[in-house]
């Protein structure tokens, strides 16, 4: 079976398109604004993040960083068009990554150049922050435009049914549905549990180190760490064990510690579900993560239930035995479908 090589289609058009040439706008506009104020020279390397010990005219300097982010942008919006999927993730990620980079190098660059008023005396000091950002947002057209995504899941869909065709069987179908709801319990790793509880230790220790404190900060800063660490506390012991159900309703996982529910998906809105091999750095870390596109609650490398919904959403769950919870819910699926 040949691997697929038509394009991916490309979500959020739209603002990936506009992620990609706003750092070459932003260079334009910050040319325009600085005028006849533009410095002759610019601070550009710094071994510290006290003062420079690189410099560059601002002419070349300037169109250099404007012919990147431009050169960026366009290669970005070409690969939005490539005709297979490898090409468009090439071209999405080096295309923003040049892009944003660039843009903010020059920001990053001459804005603190013009505040010093002297090259020599332009300290880099939090303006780091700004490179380190742009490079960090190279990565969201590409990421939020679905083509990884959508190629890695097209990709092990393939590499599924190869494997399954040289074993001689059949992928995983629907079971019948069970006569009651099924339900999995989950527990975190060991090392979350020891920092639960020496989160806990700390938040105890803070109530007696800022016992008597209330005379100079009042009541608010008495309490205010305490309470801080205190959520942060339940945040992290409701993701130490959760549950994870399927019924007539959907899929509902829920902390098994403090009983919020983290995540509900409805029958009706799940678009297709598998189960698969999920690494941390595929879903944005450790712990319950966010991210543009969905959510996941990954506690490391092995394998999980990962659900798409109708609204472009992704949510990932690992755990033993997803191939369960999997099976049960295409079979709620199947039976939910309207019958001729």
């Amino acid at each position: 079976m040949k691997q697929p090589t038509g394009p991916v289609t490309v979500k959020h058009r739209a603002v990936s398109s506009l992620l990609l040439l706003v750092p070459a706008v932003a260079v334009l506009v910050t040319r325009m604004l600085l005028g006849a104020q533009a410095p002759k020279v610019v601070a550009t390397h710094w071994s510290g993040l006290d003062y420079p010990d690189g410099f560059s005219s601002f002419g070349p300097f300037y169109g250099v960083c404007l012919g990147i982010a431009a050169a960026g942008a366009l290669l970005g919006l070409a690969g939005m068009g490539a005709k297979r999927p490898t090409a468009q993730l090439l071209m999405l990620f080096l295309g923003g990554l040049a892009a944003w980079t660039s843009g903010t190098m020059f920001i990053g660059c001459v804005l603190p150049t013009v505040l010093a008023g002297d090259p020599a005396q332009a300290q880099l000091g939090a303006w780091i922050l700004v490179l380190i950002a742009g490079s960090l947002l190279g990565l969201v057209p590409a990421w939020i435009s679905g083509v990884y995504q959508q190629a890695n899941r097209g990709m092990k869909q393939e590499r599924d049914e190869r494997i399954a065709q040289g074993q001689g069987r059949k992928l995983p179908q629907a079971l019948p549905v069970a006569q009651q709801p099924l339900q999995r319990s989950v527990n975190a790793p060991v090392w979350l549990w020891v920092l639960s509880a020496g989160l806990l230790v700390f938040t105890v220790v803070m109530f007696f180190v800022l016992d008597g404190s209330a005379e100079n900060g009042g009541v608010l800063g008495l309490l205010t760490g305490p309470v801080l660490l205190l959520f942060a506390l339940a945040l992290l012991l409701g993701v130490c064990r959760i549950t994870v159900r399927v019924d007539e309703k959907g899929l509902l996982v829920t902390s098994g510690i403090l009983g919020f529910t983290m995540r509900r998906i409805p029958l009706g809105q799940i678009q297709s579900v598998n189960s698969e091999w999920i690494t941390p750095g595929q879903w944005g870390g450790w712990g319950w993560r966010f991210f543009p596109g969905g959510s996941a609650i990954v506690f490391r490398a092995m394998d999980g239930l990962v659900v798409h919904t109708t609204g472009d959403k992704r949510f990932a769950v690992t755990m033993e035995d997803s191939e369960a919870v999997r099976d049960q819910l295409l079979a709620r699926m199947h039976q939910a479908e309207p019958r001729d």
